[in-house]
């Protein structure tokens, strides 16, 4: 029996371990993105500055679902009921840090 609650312990720890993961590759995906839709528009061509604009919003997306998914798995919901703000911010924050 305790076998089995060290390995159900073990295996929430890896998941979310790679829910932190997960969120850590959107936020560096996120940062390249920008870089390049912040390039002047004037120097790119049209479609190309629009693509990296697509890119960049589309990575941001990413970055939620990753922060909700985070989320879920801590059985935490949303966010704040008053204000909606992510209580997890990046991968950084600790598996028992409170997040408020």
């Amino acid at each position: 029996m305790r076998i089995q609650i060290a390995q159900k312990q073990a295996e929430q720890e890896v998941e979310e371990l790679d829910l932190f993961l997960n969120l850590a590759q959107a936020e560096k995906s996120h940062r390249v993105a920008r870089l390049y839709a912040d390039i002047d528009p004037q120097l790119l061509a049209r479609s190309e500055a629009e693509k990296y604009r697509f890119e960049a919003d589309q990575s941001q997306l990413e970055i939620e679902k990753a922060n909700e998914r985070l989320l879920q798995s801590r059985g935490l919901g949303a966010g704040c009921p008053e204000c909606g703000a992510a209580r997890v911010r990046s991968g950084r924050t600790g598996a028992a840090a409170n997040p408020w």
